[in-house]
């Protein structure tokens, strides 16, 4: 089945726009699902960087989380995409949900291919290995 943006596409436009608009302070948006269902919902906002974002990653949910990073040598915003699969999802729902990253890159006009993934430490705590994929785009 392919994620549903369309029963919450206000609320997902709204957060969208907050993160890439030039002038806010919002530079973070996370979407999950509401319950097993394939309807993608913001999950939360936010404006204190990765940090931040990753306090909100849930072990027990499939998320995607959209970034306004700076880059250090140019200065410009990029934006970065991480597809996260805690590992609390059951199998089964890592399948339904596998194909949907693709669904939100476009949503999300992300552009550039994944990076391969790598390990999440939240700040504080001990590293998490729940599974995740990076894509970044300049701004």
């Amino acid at each position: 089945m392919a994620a549903n943006l369309s029963r919450n596409g206000p609320a997902l436009q709204e957060a969208y726009g907050r993160v890439v608009a030039e002038k806010s302070p919002t530079d973070w948006a996370l979407f999950t699902y509401e319950g097993n269902s394939n309807d993608i919902r913001v999950a939360g906002t936010g404006d204190g960087g990765l940090e931040e974002m990753v306090e909100e990653l849930n072990s027990g949910k499939v998320m995607y989380a959209f970034c306004r990073v700076k880059d250090p040598n140019s200065g410009l915003p990029k934006f970065v995409l991480v597809n996260w699969t805690g590992e609390g999802v059951n199998d089964v729902r890592k399948g339904a949900c596998a194909n949907h990253v693709s669904t939100m890159a476009n949503f999300l006009k992300v552009r550039a291919a994944p990076e391969s993934p790598r390990t999440l430490k939240k700040p504080g705590s001990k590293q998490m290995n729940e599974q995740k994929q990076c894509r970044a785009e300049s701004g």
